[in-house]
């Protein structure tokens, strides 16, 4: 049976601006993340750097760090060398 997961019946983000907001929103209020985490994950969305993005995030908070862009720039280039 599709679910919603399964990446054949996908459907586009209906508002990309919304999600770019919603990732935009962790670094400013870090309760956001608590009240996502049970439900968004890094393969949910579309774009692969919004899953990045996510997975940093998620990266930071097991491991008790702050959660900003410049941080996750960092993953980023750690994982690329």
């Amino acid at each position: 049976m599709p679910t919603l997961t399964n990446p054949e019946v996908r459907l586009p983000p209906h508002n990309v601006e919304a999600e770019e907001s919603v990732l935009g929103s962790v670094p400013i209020d870090h309760e956001v993340l608590d009240r996502l985490l049970p439900f968004l994950h890094a393969d949910d969305s579309l774009s692969s750097k919004m899953g990045w993005i996510w997975d940093a995030f998620l990266k930071l908070h097991e491991r008790r760090e702050p959660i900003d862009f410049g941080r996750c720039a960092t993953r980023w280039k750690r994982a690329a060398s």
